[in-house]
């Protein structure tokens, strides 16, 4: 059965998404592990990195994955990038529209609703049984996150025994989509790039736990330190910057010293450093496996190798 991991973080640009392709990308290629990555981002740039311009397209159906009434068979979303590394692209029409509708009309909905079975209360038997219809219509358009889950986790179980891994590429927020997806998930991986990044993820565990708590107990955090600045120093050039040096053993005794987060977190000893190959990977459309003396692909194969490892031995 597939390890299912999400990447998350409240912060937009901390580098999941990069982190998330390329991760994949390494355990495919290098690992040779079969991994399917789902793109469940509005802003799709998981998707456009992987598939490129002239590949990418919408697909609009996506956000069927968490339709109850949905005829939609998850193998028929799968484009297979090579014969190991398989993508579900995302749509920003779909998703967005899903998070909208869901999030903000709830409480619209069901007052209109309650509103209808009032006026249906006052009129005529015949126009009854049509307001009725609408009422009803208009509650099932209500979120319920026991039956989003239900559904996602049906989905993937139809593929889970294709792959070894496979990696949700979530918003920078949190939404119905994220918090259905990390019901699901074995792990969530949540990179950390700087303060407001470590601000974020703060922030984020709370609601994470809070998952884990009510939803799924087998839930567990890995954090991992991403574009990590060198120093300028030519002398230190291959060592961490000593002001991104703090933020890392701050961060590192926090978590030790918090009795419940050490129990079901890990800090990952490889981090990411910074580099321009990754930015160049994603404009032009080329895998960083490609960037052949690239220390970030260095980096990512590491990286890759003690992910898997942890995942493996637990």
């Amino acid at each position: 059965m597939a390890i299912v991991i999400a990447t998350s973080n409240k912060k937009g640009w901390p580098g999941k998404t990069s982190s998330a392709t390329n991760t994949a990308q390494v355990l495919s290629k290098k690992l040779k592990k079969k991994v399917l990555v789902i793109d469940l981002d509005e802003q799709c740039n998981l998707s456009q990195s992987i598939l490129w311009k002239e590949n990418f397209v919408e697909n609009k159906e996506t956000g069927e994955l968490f339709n109850l009434k949905s005829k939609i068979k998850i193998k028929d979303l799968i484009i297979k990038k090579t014969k190991n590394f398989h993508i579900i692209p995302g749509s920003v029409d779909a998703l967005y529209l899903f998070n909208i509708i869901l999030e903000n009309n709830n409480k619209v909905i069901w007052k209109a609703s309650q509103k209808l079975e009032d006026i249906c209360k006052n009129i005529s038997k015949g126009s009854v049984k049509d307001i009725q219809k609408v009422s009803t219509m208009l509650k099932g358009v209500m979120f319920d996150r026991e039956e989003w889950v239900k559904v996602f986790k049906k989905n993937l179980s139809e593929v889970e025994g294709d792959y070894d891994y496979i990696i949700l590429d979530l918003p920078p927020s949190v939404s119905m989509i994220t918090e259905s997806a990390w019901v699901i998930s074995d792990y969530l991986l949540v990179p950390i790039s700087d303060y407001f990044a470590l601000n974020g993820a703060e922030w984020l565990v709370e609601k994470m736990i809070e998952i884990k708590r009510d939803y799924n107990d087998n839930l567990r955090f890995i954090f991992f330190f991403n574009k990590v600045p060198l120093s300028s120093n030519l002398f230190w050039k291959n060592h961490v910057n000593k002001e991104y040096a703090k933020l890392m053993n701050g961060f590192r005794e926090a978590i030790e010293e918090n009795e419940v987060l050490s129990s079901i977190s890990h800090i990952m000893d490889n981090v990411i450093r910074e580099s321009r190959d990754i930015e160049k990977s994603h404009g032009s459309g080329k895998s960083l496996l490609e960037f052949k003396d690239s220390k970030a692909l260095e980096d990512y194969v590491h990286f890759s190798k003690e992910l898997h490892t942890l995942c493996k031995n637990a």
